[in-house]
């Protein structure tokens, strides 16, 4: 995939992922969300959202059962991603 990787730490259990979209251009895109355990095996792809995305939509996905076992989530988009800080 093309485009840029970010990550995140998380020990333990994750419920749920929501993703604030600070992306350019709005269009079609890719955002994979791929777990890393510990042990340093393959990264897992645990959620794919595609589909039209803008700058500042909410992504949420909630798995049937948590995610466990994860040392960090990331995502990877092959579309330009900015930081921002969301919205308190």
């Amino acid at each position: 995939m093309g485009g840029q990787v970010s990550q995140c730490a998380c020990r333990g259990s994750a419920y749920s992922i929501r993703l604030l979209i600070g992306q350019y251009p709005n269009g079609d895109t890719h955002h994979v969300i791929f777990g890393l355990h510990p042990d340093g095996s393959e990264a897992e792809v645990l959620h794919v959202f595609e589909g039209f995305t803008a700058d500042g939509q909410w992504l949420t996905y909630t798995p049937e059962t948590p995610w466990e076992g994860l040392d960090r989530i990331g995502v990877g988009t092959d579309s330009w991603m900015k930081r921002r800080k969301p919205p308190q």
